[in-house]
């Protein structure tokens, strides 16, 4: 007796056996199954829109009116690009270029102005003419003939040199900005300089007003000469001194101006904007603008996304239907 039902625990074990075989290869069938079909509806979503087809971005032309209310079935925030992108220009529009301060100008024009200055006054110094000529000659690299007659004759160059010297220097100091600024737009009211300062970048502003060029330093000379109440003699050669020696020395930085834009786009916070679901994204007879078409796209996009999340939930939900049959 115990021998016949050993036989039958063991027939039933076995049927029990073939039949989890069995859920075991649906169980894994229909995973398989549900994950192609899965993926094949996202495909077919995304690509083909025929299961999900989104939104009909092909009724709202750019520059046209609006067919219908496109309607915003969620609410949703996006980066509005328009605007942040005006508000990025309209920050750069009115920040000033960069310009550099360049020391070492001063040093070599003031270096060449010595050499000058102490051929001028050996010139006058000397008795002999064979000498006077050798001095005239050197001075040839600095002036032209016409200019050395007004130079050397009828002024005292213990009035002209040292006055020369001044002026030089102190618009040096002040700096002399290249032609090039003339292209910046009306709205850019000054420039931003920076200089090397007890070995770091000093920055500061200039007026547009304030900043000197070639082209209206002869102005500027003439006004600091009028304060010292000089004869027209010293002006004469005191102006064709400096006109002659003094440099441009303040030039367009474009690494460092590039650096300074580049920190404006970075910097900037983009402009968002919210839209709650009922809101009406186009309205119907408008004209299609850009930003329309931006927030009808983002819309769409967020569509699809919630088309694909409920896919992914479905196949999870049935994935777990599954295990718990067994």
């Amino acid at each position: 007796m115990p021998m016949k039902m050993k036989g039958n625990n063991s027939g039933e074990s076995l049927m029990q056996r073939k039949k989890l075989s069995r859920q075991s290869k649906i169980a894994a069938i229909s995973i398989v199954v549900s994950f192609v079909l899965v993926f094949a509806l996202i495909i077919l979503s995304n690509q083909f829109k025929i299961i999900f087809p989104g939104l009909d971005l092909q009724e709202f032309e750019l520059g046209k009116p609006a067919a219908r209310d496109l309607i915003a079935d969620q609410s949703y925030t996006y980066t509005d690009k328009s605007k942040t992108e005006k508000l990025i220009n309209d920050q750069l529009s009115v920040s000033p270029p960069v310009y550099e301060f360049n020391t070492d100008i001063m040093n070599s024009v003031m270096l060449r102005f010595k050499d000058f200055s102490e051929k001028v006054l050996l010139y006058h110094e000397s008795s002999e003419s064979a000498t006077k000529v050798i001095f005239k000659n050197s001075l040839m690299e600095y002036f032209n003939y016409e200019e050395l007659e007004i130079l050397l004759k009828n002024t005292n160059p213990y009035v002209v040199i040292p006055i020369a010297s001044d002026l030089i220097e102190d618009i040096l100091n002040y700096g002399v900005v290249e032609k090039s600024l003339i292209n910046y737009p009306e709205n850019i009211t000054k420039i931003e300089v920076w200089k090397w300062t007890k070995g770091r970048k000093q920055f500061y502003f200039l007026d547009k007003s304030q900043i000197l060029m070639l082209s209206n330093l002869e102005k500027y000379i003439d006004k600091k000469l009028f304060t010292l109440n000089t004869d027209n003699k010293v002006n004469k050669a005191v102006n064709l001194i400096v006109k002659k020696f003094v440099k441009e020395n303040i030039f367009f930085d474009e690494i460092e101006t590039s650096i300074k834009y580049n920190n404006i786009v970075r910097d900037t916070i983009p402009v968002t904007e919210s839209i709650f679901a009922g809101d009406i994204v186009i309205k119907s007879g408008s004209i299609v603008t850009n930003t329309d078409i931006e927030r009808a796209e983002i819309l769409n996009r967020k569509s699809k996304n919630l088309n694909i999340t409920g896919i992914v939930s479905v196949f999870f939900s049935s994935l777990s239907s599954i295990f718990f049959q067994f």
